[in-house]
């Protein structure tokens, strides 16, 4: 609990966001609402009565419904009532306001973009990024634990996820990132949509390629060197040349393909994910990895 009222500020700390994410199992309680962009509001007592962060007299409620609590269309009694509902067992669902034109996506140090590409791994798309005629996104993709629970999924842009398998599921305001954990497994997503300008997608690539070639030098010597037949010595192992020019097609694509009027590009960055196709687990971070393979600094354009 916190309760410093001359010096507390009304944003609570991520441990209270927590607790009340979770006890309306990661959706506003509402009936019938269960969109995931969730605020935090004060009821029992109201913040204008005493400011505190005391998770028994606060609620997490979606944007729409805060702001019909504050002009006091719920009671105390209904408030507290939507606070004991069970939630576990209701899909949480929103549409992502996303659909802008020419997005550039990240996951992995990997990057698309296109009218329709596919991401797939044996036959199952992993992310789909498809464009209406007008060049607006659609965005989806499916996460999946070990035994192939559908933990949560996105199709064209509309969001849902299964709160009882979730320990966490934080979703900001501005609908601008998505981040959840799987109760007892290790399916995760950070997923965040952000507007960059050329020179940051510039800084974004250099940090990609530097860490492609990092991986490149760790692993290569393990491959070619041997004390009894060296291939090369170690100041012989050639330097990773990526003949696609993966840096300069990135920004010559986004120069050319996602540059809005404001001189920014709209980017979809898969920064942490781990799901699983068929028991496999599937892992992107700093590269894709799956089944052994490991892919990192690429493009892949339609």
């Amino acid at each position: 609990m916190e309760n410093n009222p001359a010096s507390l500020r009304r944003d609570p700390s991520e441990s209270v966001k927590r607790a009340l994410r979770q006890e309306v199992g990661f959706g506003c309680p509402i009936p019938h609402c269960r969109k995931p962009f969730l605020s935090w509001h004060h009821f029992d007592p109201p913040w204008h009565e005493r400011h505190h962060h005391e998770p028994n007299g606060m609620i997490a409620l979606c944007i729409e419904h805060h702001a019909m609590a504050d002009r006091k269309v719920f009671t105390k009694a209904q408030l507290h009532g939507f606070k004991k509902a069970d939630n576990d067992l209701s899909t949480v669902r929103a549409k992502f306001p996303w659909a802008q034109p020419n997005h550039l996506v990240r996951f992995g140090g990997i990057y698309t973009q296109g009218h329709d590409v596919p991401v797939s791994i044996a036959d199952n798309d992993i992310i789909r990024v498809t464009q209406d005629p007008i060049g607006c996104m659609g965005l989806s993709f499916s996460m999946r634990d070990q035994r192939g629970r559908l933990v949560a999924a996105m199709e064209n842009n509309m969001f849902q996820a299964t709160p009882n398998l979730l320990s966490d599921l934080h979703v900001d305001t501005g609908a601008t990132k998505i981040r959840f954990r799987m109760k007892g497994g290790d399916a995760k997503l950070d997923l965040s949509f952000r507007f960059v300008t050329i020179d940051e997608l510039k800084e974004m690539l250099v940090h990609d390629e530097a860490r492609a070639q990092a991986a490149y030098k760790k692993l290569l010597p393990n491959f070619t060197c041997s004390t009894a037949n060296p291939l090369f010595s170690r100041e012989e192992i050639p330097q990773p040349e990526f003949k696609f020019k993966v840096a300069e097609s990135v920004i010559e694509r986004a120069r050319t393909r996602c540059l809005n009027e404001e001189g920014r590009i709209s980017l979809l960055d898969f920064r942490n994910v781990v799901s699983y196709i068929d028991g496999r687990k599937l892992e992107i971070r700093d590269r894709l990895v799956y089944e052994g393979l490991s892919v990192q600094f690429s493009a892949i354009f339609r």
